[in-house]
């Protein structure tokens, strides 16, 4: 349903498409911006893995990939425990890195789910619409 709603200046936006919630669905420039906004939060993620990568590997002398599979393991939470830092600077770097880096995780798993599950309304939303017009 389009209802006209006005914003902080009081500016009229006509057509905006609300799910069956009555949240707003982004359309055009709205989707552009989530786009934008998940590939700079894949982007950040991306660093934290690369950046830790490096840490661990120079730190604690571990193979790229252990260093590589510590850091993915410890995003995501799981904890297998078959690495863990031994000396001292490894151990604050890991502390440092599960804070920043479960933070920036946490942020972009809520953003894809957003950007997902905004998608998916508004197809519904279309095939809804598609249907009652035939």
């Amino acid at each position: 349903r389009g209802t006209a709603t006005r914003g902080a200046r009081g500016a009229t936006a006509r057509n905006v498409v609300q799910c069956d919630q009555g949240h707003p669905i982004p359309t055009g420039r709205q989707r552009i911006i989530l786009r934008e906004a998940a590939v700079i939060l894949g982007g950040t993620l991306g660093t934290v893995v690369a950046l830790g990568t490096c840490f661990f590997h120079f730190v604690e002398g571990w193979t790229w990939v252990d260093a590589y599979f510590f850091n993915v393991v410890t995003l995501s939470a799981l904890g297998y425990r078959n690495l863990v830092p031994a000396t001292v600077l490894g151990k604050i770097g890991m502390t440092v890195f599960i804070f920043v880096g479960l933070s920036i995780f946490a942020v972009a798993i809520h953003e894809f789910g957003q950007f997902t599950l905004q998608r998916r309304m508004a197809k519904r939303r279309q095939t809804r619409k598609d249907t009652a017009d035939k």
